[in-house]
Formats: C-alpha cells, structure tokens, sequence
C-alpha cells in the first residue's frame, strides 16, 4: 500500500481577520449559500467569543499575518508620515515613530495571539502575508455586490476570504490581486 496524500480540508465557513489591537475585523463566508454571513469588527475577547461558537471542523481561518514581511521597519514611506514631520524636533520624531513601532508590535501580538489560540482550539488557520493593495469601498461594492458601508478592517477581512477561495470570483479574482 502507496503513501497517499492528506485530502485537503473544505470547511463549509471560511473566516477572514484582520487583526487589531482594540477592534478587529472579521468576515465569514459560507461555501453553501455563497454569501458573507458575519461583516464586521468586534474586540478581541468577543473575536474569540464568536469564532469558538462555530465547530472546528465547519470553520477554516485566515488570519492577516503582516509579521511574516520581513521589512516592516522600512516601510515608512514619506507618504505615510504627517505632512510637516521633517519640520518636526528630532524629540518629536523619535517619539512618533516610537508609538508607531509601539502600535504596530501590539497588532502583530493579538494577531499571533490568536493564531496560536484558534490552532490549540483545532481551528485550520492559515496565516496570510499582505501583499496587493487594500480595497476601497468601492472595490469591495464592485466585488461582493454588497451595497453596505464598512471599514478598512472589515474590508481587509473580507479580502482574505475573497483571496482564500478563489472559486468565489476567480475572474475578478486575479483583476484585482
């Protein structure tokens, strides 16, 4: 008898997150009625709270893994600074760029926080590097058809699972990846 490879796993639900230190956001598809059935942001203990009520074996996770880009600290572009930061103390720089590097740490903390929590749980979670552009509101309008207002997070969410089954709008799929 041959060695066969592990079938890989279909969940009925796949959940997007977009990890955040007070809110995150989070997107859950369904596979059997091709529709989002949770569109929004939640704090992390309510996060938990909600994705422990679906069964391990119905929900698949994707988890935005920002981390896994090795360069983060060169990533401040001058287009993300404040308008007149080079006008700025060198006091008040170091102290911006502090708090940003602050930030951005305890976002990379509660996503691998509950990356390793849903893994212990029995969760298949995959960890998904950012690596093409964030969708406006009106990409996201134009993609699911969903005329709802919705924030950055929950957009990013929603990607994910857009990015993770690809049968959902394989055409568009690669228009806008």
């Amino acid at each position: 008898m041959g060695y066969q490879l592990p079938i890989a796993r279909q969940t009925p639900l796949i959940a997007g997150i977009d990890p955040d230190i007070d809110k995150s956001g989070l997107a859950i598809w369904s596979r059997k009625d091709r529709k989002y059935t949770v569109l929004k942001v939640l704090p992390f203990a309510e996060l938990q709270e909600t994705l422990c009520s679906y069964d391990p074996a119905e929900l698949s996770v994707v988890v935005e893994a920002a981390w896994l880009n090795g360069d983060i600290m060169y990533r401040h572009h001058e287009k993300n600074l404040p308008k007149d930061f080079n006008k700025w103390t060198i006091e008040g720089r170091y102290a911006y760029m502090f708090k940003r590097g602050t930030d951005v740490g305890r976002n990379f903390a509660v996503g691998q926080t509950l990356v390793h929590y849903l893994k212990a749980n029995g969760y298949d979670v995959e960890e998904r590097k950012p690596e093409s552009k964030k969708w406006d509101s009106a990409t996201f309008q134009s993609l699911t058809k969903l005329k709802i207002r919705t924030n950055q997070e929950v957009r990013d969410a929603a990607k994910l699972v857009f990015q993770r089954d690809q049968s959902l709008h394989l055409k568009l799929y690669y228009k806008y990846m």
